[in-house]
């Protein structure tokens, strides 16, 4: 059959020709049987397989007859169907997997095919590649879910605030593993990042400095006037309930709460009969009620839309010396409740400040981060939890990153992981006699 096996690279004159005839080693009567099939018309002996069995390589051989020319057609016909509903799967595959909000399980009932096979194509035709470079404007995040790993509790999300994508998702949001991440990427690389957003974890700050010497930090904006409103509703919910339940007082700071936290609002409505107050009010006249119930209250919500209106059309240029008179009034009202949030503004100052330039024609902020963990929360819900983090992390970044391309092939892997060990179990039997 011609097969060409080499010879021992460190062997002697003794080894054998890499192409030499070797006998059939078969018993003579089946010899003279294949000899004589094979003379007949159309009939030939071909090797069908090569295995190894104890220190011998045994060839499998078989009788074959060609096909007819009707019977090339009728095949040739059945590849070409099987190849053009293949390639429209295939097509229809990749748009599904594109799409969030269908699990594997959606996919697999739409294709009838099993869920297993969908894993098997996704796991095979997706490859997430190794980031080269890393964004100037980086923007840091987390999402809570079980799949997290290293003792954390937290996926970390990286996004590129420039090109408006996810950059990369890591198992951990701990300094270690945040660290380990950065250094695979060398000096030049890390000098080119100039902006990085994050929240008031302690471990983003911490490495954004040692790894990106060159950066701003910035916090989110949104994160800093979340800690305001959560203190000022702790006020609120103080004052609530030491005004006697079922007064006016009581039912204004339960029923309109909302009035005070709420932005771009129409205070100037048109007045409707209030059968609390038993007069016609519209909403200034009840946010006017609210504030005179207490002075903590009134002094308080005044600070509160101070830094809010700070925060939303301060220029770049205004914003340390307006920090700084923010600050001196938060801590002259002397407001218990307002110590943490006075804390935040003293530690946090400069990078509050760093988020008020717009590098990229908008203001830095992780609204795009908190945007991509909506649609991760939407798939986590979708697949009611996933466990699988390296699927997981292909079926983000195909979704979520431009650069991760789908490409098919004929060789299927998977990335199924193993799962719990089951627990051992004993069979107790309880007998009973009457």
């Amino acid at each position: 059959i011609g097969m060409h096996i080499s010879p021992y690279e460190k062997g002697n004159i003794f080894n054998r020709e890499p192409r030499r005839e070797r006998k059939l080693l078969m018993h003579k009567r089946e010899i003279m049987k294949l000899c004589g099939q094979v003379e007949q018309k159309g009939l030939t002996l071909v090797p069908l397989s090569l295995y190894f069995k104890g220190s011998h390589v045994k060839m499998g051989v078989g009788l074959c007859k060609g096909k007819k020319l009707y019977d090339k057609r009728e095949s040739e016909a059945k590849k070409q169907a099987s190849r053009e509903i293949e390639r429209s799967f295939k097509k229809g595959f990749a748009l599904a997997c594109y799409k969030l909000g269908m699990s594997f399980k959606d996919i697999a009932l739409k294709n009838n095919v099993s869920v297993t096979q969908v894993m098997r194509y996704f796991d095979s035709y997706v490859h997430v590649p190794r980031p080269v470079h890393l964004p100037v404007n980086l923007g840091i995040d987390e999402i809570h879910s079980d799949m997290a790993k290293y003792g954390s509790a937290y996926l970390c999300v990286l996004v590129d605030n420039t090109e408006r994508r996810v950059f990369d998702i890591l198992p951990s949001r701990s300094k270690h593993e945040l660290k380990k991440y950065f250094e695979q990427f060398p000096p030049e690389e890390r000098n080119k990042v100039r902006y990085v957003t994050i929240d008031m974890w302690r471990s983003y700050y911490d490495v954004a400095k040692q790894m990106f010497r060159r950066c701003e930090i910035a916090v989110d904006p949104f994160h800093v006037v979340k800690h305001l409103i959560f203190a000022f509703s702790t006020l609120r919910i103080s004052t609530m309930k030491q005004v006697v339940y079922g007064s006016p007082s009581y039912y204004l700071l339960k029923k309109w709460n909302w009035l005070l936290t709420t932005n771009d609002v129409d205070l100037d409505n048109k007045k409707v009969m209030n059968h609390v107050f038993n007069r016609y009010m519209n909403r200034r006249d009840i946010l006017n009620e609210i504030l005179m119930i207490n002075d903590d209250l009134a002094i308080a919500y005044n600070l509160m839309k101070l830094y809010q209106d700070f925060n939303r059309s301060c220029p770049p240029e205004e914003a340390e010396p307006q920090m700084n008179m923010i600050i001196e009034s938060f801590a002259a009202a002397e407001i218990p409740y307002y110590k943490n949030f006075l804390t935040l503004l003293y530690d946090w100052k400069a990078e509050i400040i760093n988020s008020f330039p717009r590098p990229d024609g908008r203001k830095q902020s992780n609204s795009f981060t908190e945007n991509i963990n909506s649609q991760i929360r939407t798939y986590l819900s979708v697949t009611r939890g996933s466990s699988n983090f390296e699927r997981f992390h292909r079926r983000i970044m195909y979704c979520l990153n431009d650069n991760v391309f789908y490409s098919c092939t004929s060789f299927l892997t998977s990335l199924k992981t193993e799962g719990k060990k089951r627990g051992t179990y004993s069979t107790n039997k309880h007998t009973s006699t009457i």
